[in-house]
């Protein structure tokens, strides 16, 4: 029994650690926030409109992410987050923001099969989860990034390739 008491206070000592941390970091982001929107009233040319934009695309990923921490503490949201989406438009999108590196050339290609391929998940991680498979591709290619999608029986298997020092 005292086990159990000491296992539930320090369950409600790690969910007020997570919403506070969680309140803290929304004061900085909407003091960015603000800001972005005085940034995007001055922006005159397309370019920095477009940067702007992606940048508020961030702003909007870190309040996902804040509210996300609260979210955890709820056994039952990773659940309730799952759903059924086609990946290739996810990926299509992602190699769009991230394989884009400034002052750099770089090809990115996806193959796929002409037909959705549909998967049960959390759309938010598997897109985290690909960005970061995506940002590393870019960080060490020299010249090409190779998405392959493909089923394997009843699974959806993504391949992601760069031309970079790596491991094979």
């Amino acid at each position: 029994n005292e086990m159990a008491v000491q296992l539930h206070a320090q369950f409600q000592e790690r969910e007020s650690l997570l919403q506070a941390v969680s309140h803290e970091i929304g004061t900085p982001l909407s003091r960015i926030r603000f800001r972005l929107e005085q940034l995007e009233q001055e922006a005159s040319t397309p370019e920095q409109r477009k940067r702007l934009e992606a940048l508020a695309g961030d702003l909007d990923d870190l309040d996902q992410l804040s509210s996300e921490l609260v979210g955890w503490m709820d056994t039952d949201a990773s659940q309730q987050a799952r759903r059924d989406f086609d990946v290739c438009p996810v990926l299509e999108s992602l190699i769009e923001l991230e394989c884009q590196p400034a002052g750099r050339t770089l090809h990115a290609s996806l193959t796929s099969p002409t037909r959705p391929l549909v998967i049960r998940a959390d759309q938010r991680q598997f897109q985290r989860a690909m960005e970061n498979l995506l940002r590393n591709a870019v960080r060490y290619a020299s010249s090409a990034i190779v998405i392959d999608v493909a089923e394997a029986g009843r699974a959806v298997c993504i391949e992601v390739r760069d031309d970079g020092p790596g491991v094979p």
